[in-house]
């Protein structure tokens, strides 16, 4: 189940009120839809989007259904690294080691299922995770059920509009992703808003 009481509207900053079927900001009265408890913050009408992967999320969710199989990360990893340069497990064990932290609550940006994300959290720790890809994080959601995760939260979301306060985050994480962002910097500097300690 998805805690919804760190959302705000990533349009205004503005607290958001629990409907039957959504949230609503309070402050400019924007709505936004609930999917199997995953939060929508991202408009209805993405057609005119900068981002070509925002126009045509159909792409990414499709990829959900291979994105934690067998096959799917030593391949991408033999493309971007080398053949056997690194591994999935590896990666989790040094960004674990690199975001250990004392903190509460860890934001994992364009998280896809939070393939990443979900193996470094602690029991003591939430994940924020958020994605474009309402398939993606709709995979995430049940990898996280199955595990029983219950410290792992999912909201479809841009990187550039993130729907926390500033500062909200002790940690975050973003694997894999900056280079499907168009404009790095303000995905960054939206992501080091999140953060506590910037």
């Amino acid at each position: 189940m998805n805690d919804y009481s760190l959302y705000v509207c990533p349009a205004c900053k503005g607290d958001l009120a629990f409907l039957d079927n959504g949230l609503q900001c309070q402050a400019c009265q924007a709505t936004y839809p609930l999917t199997g408890g995953i939060p929508d913050f991202m408009p209805a009408d993405v057609r005119g989007d900068a981002n070509p992967l925002v126009r045509d999320t159909g792409r990414i969710d499709r990829l959900a259904r291979v994105y934690e199989s067998r096959w799917w990360y030593p391949l991408v990893l033999t493309v971007y690294a080398g053949w056997r340069k690194t591994s999935l497990p590896e990666i989790v064990r040094l960004v674990g080691e690199m975001v250990r932290t004392d903190g509460r609550l860890i934001l994992d940006a364009a998280c896809g299922p939070a393939t990443l994300g979900r193996q470094i959290v602690s029991p003591t720790q939430a994940l924020y995770g958020t994605d474009i890809s309402l398939g993606m994080l709709r995979a995430g959601q049940a990898f996280a059920q199955r595990d029983g995760s219950a410290n792992v939260h999912f909201a479809r979301a841009k990187v550039e509009a993130l729907p926390f306060r500033p500062g909200v985050f002790d940690a975050a994480i973003c694997g894999g992703a900056l280079h499907l962002f168009p404009d790095t910097v303000a995905a960054l500097r939206e992501i080091g808003r999140t953060s506590a300690g910037r």
